[in-house]
């Protein structure tokens, strides 16, 4: 079943862009802003300036990005200064909650 999200003529161009990559060997971009990059043992890397994310795949990188963060600063990412507005209420309304 085509997905309703995309367009039909879309579809047809994504599946010919994928049968292309089926015969090529992935190139792993690095940004090079990337401070301590993973390595990758069994696939080839390359220092890149991406222009978003931290990790992508040659051919793809203007569509495919993956940005790694720490667990902290994935959570402050997604909900900004909200914890501590959350935090700093809980401790206001009820002091036997407040962060020791």
């Amino acid at each position: 079943m085509l997905s309703p999200w995309i367009p039909r003529i879309q579809l047809f161009r994504l599946w010919r862009s994928l049968g292309d990559l089926a015969d090529a060997s992935p190139v792993v971009l690095i940004d090079s802003r990337e401070q301590t990059p993973l390595h990758f043992e069994h696939l080839e890397s390359r220092l890149a300036t991406l222009q978003s994310g931290d990790y992508s795949v040659l051919g793809v990188q203007e569509s495919f990005a993956v940005e790694r963060k720490t667990t902290q600063d994935l959570v402050a990412c997604c909900i900004g200064d909200t914890l501590q507005e959350i935090e700093a209420c809980l401790s206001h309304n009820n002091p036997g909650t407040a962060k020791q």
